[in-house]
C-alpha cells in the first residue's frame, strides 16, 4: 500500500520528535516536530470530540504561522478538507465562504486555545481517495 505524505509527514515527525520543524513569528520562535504533531493531533481530537465526520469541510482562519498548519494536518488527520481562509478576508467573505462550501466548522484561535487542552488523538489517517487528499 502506498502511504500519502501524510503518512510520511508523521514518520518524519515522529522520528525527530526534537529537532526544529518550523520557524516562524519572524524568525523569533521554533516549534519542534514533537510539539508540532502533538497540537496536530489536538486538534484533530478537537474534531473529533465535536463529533465531526471524515469527508467534512472545515473552515481555517488563523494566522500564517505553526498553528495554520498544525490545524491544517490536523483537520487532514481527521479525514477532512481544510479550506484556509486569510484573516484580511471582510467578514461578509468569510460567511460567504463557510456556507457555500458546506464546512462544519471554522478552526480560528478560540478553538485552538481548547484544543492545546485535550490530549492527543489517534489520527485517522486519510486514504489516496479521501477528498483530504486533494
Amino acid at each position: 500500500m502506498n502511504s500519502t505524505f501524510i503518512q510520511r509527514l508523521i514518520e518524519v515527525a515522529d522520528a525527530n520528535a526534537s529537532k526544529t520543524a518550523i520557524v516562524d513569528c519572524g524568525g523569533k520562535r521554533q516549534t519542534t516536530y514533537g510539539e508540532f504533531i502533538t497540537l496536530a493531533r489536538k486538534v484533530a481530537a478537537y474534531m473529533q470530540s465535536r463529533g465531526i465526520k471524515p469527508q467534512s469541510f472545515i473552515c481555517i482562519q488563523l494566522p500564517n504561522s505553526m498553528e495554520f498548519a498544525a490545524a491544517e494536518l490536523g483537520v487532514w488527520m481527521s479525514r477532512c478538507t481544510s479550506v484556509p481562509l486569510s484573516l484580511t478576508f471582510p467578514q461578509k467573505r468569510v460567511d460567504y465562504i463557510f456556507s457555500h462550501s458546506d464546512a462544519c466548522m471554522m478552526i480560528d484561535d478560540s478553538v485552538m486555545k481548547e484544543a492545546q487542552a485535550l490530549a492527543p488523538a489517534k489520527e485517522l489517517l486519510p486514504g489516496q481517495e479521501d477528498n483530504a487528499m486533494l
